[in-house]
């Protein structure tokens, strides 16, 4: 029976590296078969939009998309989303063979939390560039060859947020050297940074994600 039972997994895994799509059940941290993975052949940016496409296809009550983007690096995709009261994340990223889709469950997560409760405040903020005003006319800001930046996309039943991209040097204490940021206290206590924490606390902590895609998170990278 034991030997039965690998060459049927074997056999499951061999038809879903052949396979466009596959999907296969696996086990949550209580033994409960509710996360969803998915093999599919094609690049991560096309699986995370056909999943955004297909979320608002089914009518789910909120959708958080978020993207980090590296440039000349890599790209990572999460889809934070609920459904009836239900919380969930779509964890997308590439391999070298084919892109991995999990769906994972989640249970009153801080990231929808601070959503809630402050999606006004969402609505009519955003994260300031890294400047230094010299005078009434001009100013000095920052830039670097090689730097990360965070798209986040934010759809409920009758509205949406789409602020610009979140560079990270944004929330930089400093635009060049010694020369200081003028927005970097507004940004550090901005409810955008509380929440882009909370992504990326949640996606720190669990197993799914990658160490490649945690190293590469605004507020743990090394660079």
């Amino acid at each position: 029976m034991i030997i039965q039972r690998l060459l049927t997994i074997g056999s499951i895994g061999l038809l879903c590296f052949v396979l466009t799509n596959c999907n296969i059940k696996g086990e949550d941290a209580n033994g409960q078969n509710h996360v969803v993975t998915k093999r599919i052949k094609k690049p991560a940016y096309e699986a995370a939009e056909e999943s955004l496409l297909q979320l608002k296809k089914e009518g789910v009550d909120t959708i958080l998309f978020y993207k980090r983007t590296c440039i000349s690096c890599c790209d990572f995709f999460n889809l934070f989303w609920t459904k009836d009261g239900k919380q969930f994340i779509n964890n997308i990223h590439e391999t070298e063979n084919f892109t991995i889709s999990r769906t994972i469950p989640m249970e009153n997560d801080t990231v929808f939390t601070i959503l809630f409760n402050n999606y006004d405040s969402l609505k009519n903020t955003t994260i300031k560039e890294n400047e230094y005003k010299m005078n009434d006319t001009s100013w000095m800001g920052s830039s670097t060859a090689h730097y990360c930046k965070t798209i986040v996309k934010i759809y409920v039943k009758a509205d949406s947020i789409i602020p610009a991209p979140i560079n990270d040097h944004y929330f930089d204490k400093y635009v060049d050297y010694t020369v200081p940021n003028d927005n970097y206290q507004e940004n550090q206590h901005s409810k955008w940074n509380m929440l882009l924490i909370a992504i990326e606390n949640k996606l720190a902590e669990m197993t799914s994600v990658s160490q490649n895609e945690v190293d590469h998170l605004r507020t743990r990278k090394s660079y």
